[in-house]
């Protein structure tokens, strides 16, 4: 089992029911350009360091670069791939 991260007080993913936002279950990712995160479609990411944040949308088609994401910040996006190329983010954690 992965970190245990608790859900903020604000900005929580509208597209979960309440009782889905009380825990988030966190991996660290190693980011790649082809693989696709094992445990599927994040609910979200979590940034521990500052820099881009670049990868696949949940169609597994659109691909997104986050720019110049402050350390410590809560991404609540679905991702698929956190890729390798354009990330420049360290200490990444897919949300679950």
């Amino acid at each position: 089992m992965g970190l245990r991260f608790d859900a903020p007080t604000i900005n929580i993913n509208k597209n979960f029911s309440d009782a889905d936002q009380h825990d988030y279950d966190g991996y660290a990712v190693t980011p790649s350009n082809a693989v696709v995160l094992s445990n599927g479609l994040t609910r979200g990411i979590f940034v521990t360091g500052t820099g881009n944040v670049a990868g696949t949308m949940a169609d597994g088609v659109t691909t997104v670069l986050l720019t110049a994401v402050p350390a410590n910040t809560l991404l609540p996006i679905g991702m698929t791939v956190i890729a390798a190329t354009g990330t420049t983010a360290t200490g990444i954690y897919a949300l679950y």
